[in-house]
């Protein structure tokens, strides 16, 4: 169940995601017979103050990635990941995939699972702690999401698109991220699927 430990974390959803529910904040889930067994756990720690992009020059701070999944950070992460390569830039030129990347199977959560963990926040809080992790309790934390927001810098639709990620504000009230520069560092607080 949500808040029991699981692998190197602390589950904050079980069964498997089919999609997201707005009216309760809530990931909508499978949970028929293997799937019962399925879930998503989050780190007892964080990836400390880290940017989607290292200066504003890279291509995926100038135009659209793709990482349009509003429920599974993992696609997002494949996504930027398949950016990366297309347009023959560096995994050094994005520090938080970077990081992300080589421990296996972690991602940067999506905006719907970045809310889900938001509304969990106390229990999962608790339950991270007791694993001599890192709490969920600091109304000043700013985490990223990896569902990309787009934005318009100039005078028409087609002018300037810039690509950003969501920002997720821990604090019960703050439940709707909102979007932020992916050439500013901030905490990514990492999940898994198991």
């Amino acid at each position: 169940k949500i808040g029991d430990s699981w692998g190197e974390g602390v589950v904050f959803v079980v069964g498997e995601v089919t999609g997201y529910d707005e009216g309760t904040g809530m990931l909508t889930t499978n949970t028929e017979g293997v799937n019962a067994y399925r879930g998503r756990m989050i780190a007892d720690t964080v990836v400390n103050k880290k940017s989607w992009t290292a200066k504003m020059t890279q291509d995926g701070y100038k135009t659209l990635i793709g990482m349009s999944d509003m429920n599974s950070g993992a696609k997002n992460m494949e996504a930027l990941a398949a950016f990366i390569i297309s347009h023959g830039e560096s995994v050094d030129d994005y520090p938080l995939y970077k990081d992300i990347s080589a421990k296996d199977g972690w991602y940067v959560p999506a905006l719907n699972e970045m809310i889900h963990i938001f509304t969990y926040q106390e229990v999962l809080g608790k339950a991270l702690e007791a694993r001599g992790g890192t709490g969920i309790d600091g109304n000043l934390d700013v985490y990223w999401t990896s569902t990309e927001y787009v934005a318009y810098m100039g005078e028409s639709a087609t002018d300037n698109v810039e690509s950003i990620c969501y920002l997720g504000h821990n604090t019960p009230s703050l439940k709707k991220p909102s979007p932020g520069s992916k050439s500013v560092p901030m905490t990514a607080r990492i999940v898994k699927a198991f």
